[in-house]
């Protein structure tokens, strides 16, 4: 049997016209025909479908998120600095009154 099965990619082609099939982890040499193809369509067909919808939802939701967020961090980029001004400001009129205290303190 080792001499009549060839390696292509994930799948063990035997040479003749059968191909080893995989289902719900039963391995058994089966002629590939339409109906056995559909048959395996039929079965994981709607969890494909569902995958695929279940990943353009997801996408579309981060894609969504992820406006929210570049505009929020909009918003506080143009505020950053107005803050910015705002703690020189306090910074400013808090370090001569602390460099004060001190100086007085010492003597």
């Amino acid at each position: 049997m080792k001499n009549s099965i060839s390696k292509r990619g994930a799948f063990l082609i035997p040479k003749n016209n059968t191909r080893m099939l995989n289902l719900h982890g039963v391995r058994r040499m089966e002629k590939v025909t339409i109906e056995n193809v559909l048959q395996y369509f039929l079965t994981h067909g709607p969890f494909a479908a569902l995958f695929v919808w279940l990943l353009i939802y997801v996408m579309k939701a981060n894609q969504e998120r992820e406006m929210r967020l570049q505009n929020l961090l909009k918003k506080f980029s143009e505020k950053y600095d107005d803050v910015i001004d705002e703690l020189k400001d306090i910074k400013n009129r808090l370090l001569p009154k602390v460099v004060g205290l001190f100086c007085f303190k010492m003597r």
